[in-house]
């Protein structure tokens, strides 16, 4: 199936390399966005039933959780620096480091 798949994929114009991994079911696709974009490759994948469309996730989707951790976790940084700034000295100081 691995096979059909990456024979399928290399005829599809845009696609430029592909990568099956059939321990961990994985696909990845790199393509030509100027050709072809990863809805149109999502879309052909789920009309030739090699995966379900709840399984389908383009590489947006799947930066997006990153992203928000990241955030989150340089947003507590800067409001710990800015608490130790504005407490410098102040026996409430020694809570920004719980923060």
């Amino acid at each position: 199936m691995a096979q059909d798949l990456h024979a399928l994929m290399d005829d599809l114009s845009g696609v430029e390399t592909i990568s099956v991994n059939i321990v961990t079911g994985s696909i990845v696709v790199h393509y030509d966005p100027e050709v072809i974009n990863s809805n149109a490759i999502l879309t052909f994948l789920i009309r030739e039933k090699y995966i379900a469309p709840a399984d389908a996730v383009s590489s947006q989707q799947s930066d997006e959780p990153a992203l928000a951790r990241v955030s989150k976790a340089v947003s507590k940084v800067l409001l710990g620096l800015a608490l130790d700034r504005a407490l410098q000295g102040s026996p409430l100081s020694i809570l920004t480091v719980l923060i």
